[in-house]
C-alpha cells in the first residue's frame, strides 16, 4: 500500500468512526458528552479505539501491523488514539457535510504528521484557527489542532460549527446526553430532520419487494431515532435500539418489524432443502442442521419492547470459528436463493407492467401496439417505444423523431435512456438492451401487418404467449424493432439464461408465468399461436 493509498485510508477509518468516538470525556453518570455536536447534526459515530484494541476478544489482531502502519504513513500510533468523533449535518450544495475530532493520549505536533496526511506549507487563519489542507480527501476539507492532543478534521463549514458550538441545545446533542457509553462504539441517528428524504429512499427501495415487506415503509414515520452499539467482546454482532416518538408507535414498530424478521426466516427455510444436490443421510442432516441454526439465530434476534423503544440485540449470539464457517456455507447460499427469488419477482412485475401497458394501450387505440413504420411500411421503432406513454414515460416519448429510424442521428442518443423495466434484475446490465421481446413466427405475434385487437386471439389470451424473456446473449436494443424469432429446430433456443432453470412470459391476458426450460416442445408451440384451435394443457 503506497503512502497517499493509506493517506486515504486512514481518512477513511476516521470518517467511518473505525479510529474511535467518544472525543470528550463522559459524565460522571456515564453518559456521553454533548460537546463538537452544533445543532443541525442529524449522526454521530463515536468509537474508542484503544479501548477496542486492548481487548482481550482483539488479541489475534494484528495490532502490531496497525501500529507500525500508522506511525510510518500517518505519523499517529493507533493505539494512542483514545476516541474518535464523527459528527454528519444535512448535505450542503458542496456534498456531505462531516467533522471528525480525535483525542490522544499524549501531545502531537502538526509537523510530525506525514505530508500525505497534511500539507503544512497550505494553512491559513478562520476566526484565528490555523487551518491545513488536506491532500487526497473530499472538496473543502480542513485540518486544525484544537489542543496538544486534540485533532479536528472535515468540511470547514462544519468544523467551523463544531468548534463554535461546543456545547448544544439540538436534537441530537439532547439525544447524546441521554446516551451512556458503552466504552466501545456507538452510533446515533436523528430521524426528524431527515423523515422526508428517508421515507423517498425506503418507498423507492420497496417498489419491487414482495408484499410482506410494504410494512416497513411505516418505519421512517414511526422512528425518531435510532442507536447502534458494538463491543468486540460480541464479535461481528451488537444491538440497536429504534426509539419511536411514543408507545403507540413503538407498539406498531414491534410488529412491523416481526413482521420482517418472520419473512426473513421463512424465505432462508424455503431455501435450505435446495442448498444440496445430494441426497443421503450426511446431505439430509446438512440440511436440519440449516434449519436449525437459521431457527437459533433468528430467535436470538427477535425484537424487544422497552416502553417507547425496540432493542434488536444480536450481542448474545456466540458463534465460535468453525461453526462460523458452518454458518456462511450453509447461508451463503441461502441468501443468495432469496435475493434470485426477490429479482425474480422483480422481473415478473417488469412483465406485469409492461403487459398492463398493452391493455391500456388496446383500450385507448382499439388494437395492440406494433412497431412504428414509415409510409412504406418499414419498421422505424420498436413497439416498446409506442408503449412509453403507457408506462409514465411521456417525456422521453416526446423526444424521439416517430419519423425517423431507432438509429438516427436524433434518436441513437435516446437508446441510453432505457426505462428501468425493460432490464431483467437478474442478468448482465447492459445499457440499452433488453431481453423483453415478442416471439415471432407466422400466427405467432400480436405484432401484425393488419391492426390486431384482442378478439381476433382465437386461442384465447389466457392461452397464448405476448412477450418472452430472452437469453441475455439475445439482447435487443430496446428501441429497435428487433425481438425473438421462433424455430421450429430450436424450438427454445434463446430461451432462458437469467433464472435457473426457465424464463418469464407473459401472456396476453396480462398474467405472467415461469416457464421451465423442460417444458415439452408442442406444447410450447401451442402457447406460441394465437389461432391454432389446440387444446393447452395445464404448465
Amino acid at each position: 500500500m503506497n503512502r497517499a493509498a493509506f493517506s486515504i485510508f486512514f481518512q477513511f477509518c476516521l470518517l467511518s468512526g473505525l479510529g474511535s468516538i467518544a472525543v470528550a470525556q463522559p459524565a460522571s453518570d456515564g453518559r456521553m458528552s454533548k460537546e463538537f455536536i452544533p445543532g443541525e447534526a442529524i449522526a454521530m459515530i463515536q468509537i474508542h479505539p484503544r479501548a477496542i484494541l486492548q481487548d482481550p476478544a482483539m488479541r489475534l489482531a494484528p495490532i502490531e501491523v496497525a501500529s507500525a502502519a500508522g506511525i510510518h504513513y500517518v505519523g499517529i500510533d493507533p493505539i494512542d488514539v483514545l476516541t474518535v468523533r464523527l459528527v454528519i449535518g444535512m448535505p450542503g450544495p458542496g456534498g456531505p457535510e462531516f467533522g471528525v475530532v480525535a483525542t490522544l493520549d499524549k501531545p502531537i505536533a502538526i509537523e510530525s504528521l506525514n505530508p500525505n496526511v497534511i500539507d503544512r506549507e497550505n494553512k491559513r487563519d478562520v476566526d484565528g484557527k490555523t487551518f491545513y489542507t488536506i491532500p487526497n480527501s473530499p472538496p473543502n476539507a480542513v485540518l486544525h489542532q484544537i489542543s496538544p492532543t486534540q485533532l479536528i478534521f472535515g468540511t470547514e463549514y462544519f468544523v467551523t460549527q463544531m468548534l463554535s458550538d461546543r456545547i448544544t441545545g439540538g436534537p441530537l446533542g439532547h439525544l447524546v446526553s441521554q446516551t451512556v457509553d458503552n466504552g466501545q462504539a456507538q452510533a446515533l441517528i436523528v430521524v426528524e430532520p431527515i423523515r422526508p428524504v428517508l421515507s423517498g429512499f425506503v418507498n423507492q427501495a420497496l417498489l419491487q419487494a414482495p408484499e410482506e415487506l410494504q410494512d416497513l415503509s411505516r418505519l421512517p414515520e414511526l422512528l425518531d431515532s435510532i442507536e447502534l452499539r458494538y463491543a468486540a467482546e460480541t464479535g461481528f454482532a451488537g444491538d440497536m435500539t429504534l426509539n419511536a416518538s411514543d408507545d403507540v408507535s413503538a407498539e406498531e414498530m414491534e410488529l412491523v418489524i416481526e413482521r420482517t424478521r418472520l419473512y426473513g426466516r421463512d424465505t432462508l427455510l424455503q431455501s435450505i432443502p435446495q442448498l444440496l444436490n445430494e441426497e443421503g443421510p450426511v446431505a439430509d442432516s446438512m440440511r436440519a442442521y440449516g434449519v436449525r441454526l437459521t431457527n437459533t439465530l433468528f430467535d436470538m434476534i427477535r425484537p424487544k419492547a422497552k416502553g417507547r423503544s425496540i432493542v434488536i440485540n444480536t450481542s448474545d449470539i456466540q458463534v465460535d470459528v468453525a461453526s462460523a464457517g458452518m454458518l456462511v456455507g450453509l447461508l451463503l447460499p441461502a441468501v443468495q436463493a432469496a435475493r434470485e427469488a426477490a429479482r425474480r419477482m422483480s422481473c415478473s412485475n417488469n412483465l406485469k407492467q409492461l403487459a398492463l401497458a398493452v391493455h391500456n394501450y388496446h383500450d385507448t387505440h382499439k388494437k395492440l401496439p406494433s412497431n412504428i413504420v414509415d409510409k412504406q411500411g418499414k419498421p422505424l421503432l420498436s413497439w416498446r417505444v409506442a408503449l412509453l406513454p403507457y408506462l409514465e414515460q411521456n417525456e422521453l416519448y416526446s423526444q424521439f423523431r416517430l419519423d425517423e429510424p431507432w438509429n438516427s442521428p436524433h434518436n441513437l442518443p435516446l437508446a441510453e435512456r432505457m426505462p428501468a423495466l425493460f432490464a431483467c434484475p437478474s442478468g448482465p446490465q447492459v445499457p440499452g438492451k433488453t431481453a423483453y421481446q415478442v416471439p415471432l413466427g407466422k400466427g405467432l405475434s400480436m405484432l401484425s401487418d393488419n391492426p390486431l385487437r384482442f378478439r381476433d386471439i382465437i386461442d384465447g389470451t389466457s392461452n397464448t404467449v405476448m412477450f418472452v424473456e430472452t437469453s441475455p446473449e439475445l439482447a435487443v436494443d430496446w428501441t429497435a424493432p428487433e425481438d425473438w424469432t421462433y424455430d421450429a429446430n430450436d424450438p427454445l433456443g434463446g430461451l432462458g439464461g437469467h433464472h435457473p432453470g426457465g424464463f418469464h412470459v407473459a401472456m396476453l391476458d396480462g398474467s405472467v408465468r415461469f416457464v421451465a426450460l423442460e417444458i415439452d416442445p408442442v406444447l410450447w408451440y401451442k402457447l406460441l399461436t394465437r389461432g391454432g384451435l389446440e387444446v393447452v394443457e395445464p404448465f
